[in-house]
């Protein structure tokens, strides 16, 4: 069975609010990728958003993850508060495709580190664009989103407007908002 997509189901639902409400409270994205052997991989790392498409990352290059997206930059996102208690927290669920900001795009690297790491409260700290080229271990990453999706809103027990009793997504275009 797959998961519902019908967002007139739940027009009277904010759904765009729901999903960046998710973005805004959180400052880790899981990145769920696959490298070439097809074994799966989850890292959890800090980012920012301007838009609710571009995320953008630091990261080592021969950390896992970035090995992995470095030959199959087809990624699943995920941003969740992992202290909600059960049956009652949001989350954001996306498609993306995602790469290291390439050595000598000054132009992108320039972007990413417009925003990233972020309003101040969030805890990041400003980032150079020594710290991330050279000979410095890092580099900036980033994530362009394809698909959203946010849980369904359902009360006890049940989704009114699917009829399910279990956890399910719908779909929502960030993009446009």
């Amino acid at each position: 069975m797959t998961e519902p997509t019908d967002t007139a189901a739940t027009a009277d639902t904010d759904l765009a609010g729901i999903a960046t409400g998710i973005i805004d409270a959180n400052v880790y994205v899981t990145i769920a990728c696959v490298d070439e052997h097809g074994s799966p991989w989850a890292s959890p790392v800090f980012y920012a958003t301007a838009d609710a498409v571009d995320f953008y990352w630091m990261s080592s290059p021969l950390t896992r993850h970035s090995r992995a997206l470095a030959v199959r930059p087809e990624v699943s996102l995920l941003i969740f508060d992992s202290t909600a208690a059960p049956l009652t927290g949001d989350a954001l669920v996306m498609t993306a495709d995602a790469a290291q900001i390439a050595d000598g795009d000054e132009a992108a690297l320039a972007r990413a580190l417009a925003v990233f790491p972020g309003p101040a409260g969030r805890g990041g700290r400003p980032v150079r664009v020594e710290q991330v080229s050279g000979d410095s271990p890092y580099r900036m990453y980033r994530a362009r989103a394809r698909e959203w999706f946010v849980q369904c809103p359902w009360g006890d027990g049940g989704c009114a407007a699917h009829g399910l009793t279990y956890d399910h997504r719908i779909a929502v275009d960030l993009a446009a908002s």
